[in-house]
Formats: C-alpha cells, structure tokens, sequence
C-alpha cells in the first residue's frame, strides 16, 4: 500500500513456477481486485515479464538479478523509498528484514533432505534469512498451522506473530485439459497412478519408485524437475515413466484420467498438487506426515511414507473418504488475498 509504504518483493516473476510462486502470484491476481488504484505495489527487476494488473503498479528497478537483485537493488528501493519489505517466497534482504512467508522450516529442522551441493547452500542460506526474520519485530506469514507451529518451537517466535495465509487451488479450474496426453504418453484412462513433485527426497519419489518396484503390473507416472545429483533410480524401472516438467494443461489431464495421485511426501508446508487432484476428481493418496493431515482430514487416503509393503489396490477399494468439496470449500485464494490484504491494512 502506497500510503503505507510496503512494496512486495516481485522476484519470483523472474524466476520458474513453484508451488512456492504460485502462491505469491495468485495472492496477488486476488488482491488486484480488491485493492485501489496503485495502492499495492510490486518492486521487480528491470525487464521482468509480469502479469497485468488493473489495480495493482509494478515499478521496475535495478539491473541486477535472481539473488543479487534482492540483496542489493530490493533494499536500496526500499531506503530510497522508506518502505517495507513483503517478501511471499521464503527469501528476503538480510540487510532490510521486512514481513516475509516462510512456508516451511524443512532447510532447518531436516537438512538432511538436502544432499546436493546447491541444496546444502540453500540450506546454509534459508537458516540464515529465518534466523533474523525470527529477530526482526515484523510478522511472519505461512501456509498452514503445522508450519505456524513449527517456526514457534524452532525459532520460539511468539505465536501472534505468525499468521496462517493458505494456499488454494481455483487456479487449477480454468486449465483446460491436454487431452492428447494419453496418447502422447502411451498412457491408459484411470490405468496409471500418478506422482507431480521434485525428484529430491523430502517429496519421496523414492517411495513411488520402490512401490513400482514391487509391483510391476501397474504403471506409475511421474512429472517434475528432476534435481542435479539426485540418488533416486527412476530409469530402470520399466513400469514407471518420467515426464519431466509439464505444462499446467498436461498436468489437470493426467489428475483428471489417473487412477490415484500418490503423494508420498515425507514433509510439506501445505501440498497444493493433491487439492489440484481432488478438484479435478481423482482420489488422492497422501503421506500421513506434518501437514497433510491437517489440510486433506477425511478426504485422503493416507499412507506411511516409509513402508512400501501396502497394496493401493487394495486400500481405493476399501477405504472411505468423504466427499471432495468437505476439502475444497475451507481454501481458496481469494479468500486467503482477504486475509493478506486486511492484515497490510491494519499495519
């Protein structure tokens, strides 16, 4: 809010969709139509290809990029200007710490998970930026109450500090399915399971793999970006197919023609592909670890991410899951933008 001084760090522009960018860009696609006339403002870097706003102005500064740009052009904007950092993508400037989303504290309570050399730098960055936005006096927003939580018992920050800003999933309504990727694939209606993740461990591929392994008269699809170094065989598996990285009309045709998502993760912040899923009608099979629980209840059917010795078969016969809209119908991004907004308001 210009009034206000808050800019929004508008990085993520620059930089390919995650769940973590998705959720900064939706947040703001809801506030636009809410907010005045250049009353919200996102600071980008020059050039940057951005979305276009009615309400919302982007200003384009400095002529650095990625990290860079948001350690030294972002704060330099932000003394010249007197404001306040809004930081959606669990980075912001050390040197002018404002309001930032950490969606997960994984990078500090499982570095484990990270075992390439860049996922060790970002481990040793995020614990940094957490560490002093835990110091700053400004609030910290995140996804889900699990991760609310988390950030209290591992930086004892005062729990009315944080405040819970949900992801959603209406994005995904107005995708119209790819319906040739079947037979781009060689894929068969509700014949495959399908898995949309990162190949790295916290989002235990592996698991999918292993079960695949055991089961070699089902077919398992997998999409992602695959990380560099990553330990995980997926290539000689014959019944598991790698993918790659989709485009989103892709990605709803193979929710809406799969037999399940399995989403074995081992730890999230909140999950947006499994909501995708359900949205789309597919039954969704979900690790029974940190968040999951909390944001899909009774609609998931859960599995440990640990043990591969179950049969899926088995448990989308025999296993009840209420209706999809008892999940869909508590998240939406409009009205976690309600929230966002009325809370930059209040400040």
């Amino acid at each position: 809010m210009k009034e206000n001084n808050f800019y929004i760090n508008g990085l993520f522009f620059s930089q390919k969709t995650t769940g973590v960018h998705r959720f900064a860009r939706q947040l703001l696609m809801e506030i636009d139509k809410i907010c005045g006339k250049n009353e919200i403002v996102v600071v980008v870097p020059m050039g940057t290809n951005t979305p276009l706003y009615h309400n919302i102005q982007i200003v384009e500064y400095g002529t650095r990029h990625g990290l860079l740009w948001e350690q030294i052009d972002y704060p330099i904007f932000l003394r010249k200007h007197k404001g306040t950092g809004v930081n959606l993508c669990n980075s912001q400037p050390l040197l002018k710490p404002g309001i930032i989303c950490i969606h997960d504290v994984a990078y500090k309570t499982h570095p484990e998970y990270f075992k390439t050399l860049h996922g060790k730098l970002s481990v040793a960055w995020h614990k940094l930026v957490y560490r002093i936005a835990a110091w700053s006096k400004m609030p910290i927003l995140t996804v889900s109450y699990f991760s609310k939580y988390s950030i209290v018992d591992t930086y004892h920050v005062s729990p009315n500090r944080i405040h819970v800003i949900s992801n959603g999933w209406q994005h995904i309504s107005n995708v119209k399915p790819a319906e040739h990727v079947l037979d781009k694939y060689g894929l068969q209606e509700k014949a495959f399971y399908f898995t949309l993740g990162n190949i790295n461990y916290n989002k235990n591929t592996k698991w999918v793999v292993e079960y695949a392994q055991k089961h070699p008269q089902d077919t398992f699809v997998l999409s992602g970006i695959r990380v560099k170094n990553s330990d995980i065989d997926i290539d000689h598996v014959k019944n598991v197919k790698w993918l790659g990285y989709l485009s989103d009309n892709e990605i709803v045709a193979l929710y809406k023609y799969c037999k399940a998502f399995i989403f074995p993760s081992i730890h999230e912040g909140f999950g947006i592909p499994p909501m995708e899923a359900l949205s789309q009608g597919a039954k969704i099979i979900v690790a029974n670890t940190t968040c999951l629980p909390e944001i899909y209840q009774s609609g998931a059917i859960y599995i440990d991410p640990y043990d591969t010795d179950v049969d899926l078969e088995s448990l989308l016969n025999t296993t009840h899951v209420d209706a999809p809209n008892l999940v869909l119908s508590r998240y939406s991004w409009k009205s976690s933008a309600e929230k966002l907004y009325k809370l930059l308001k209040n400040m």
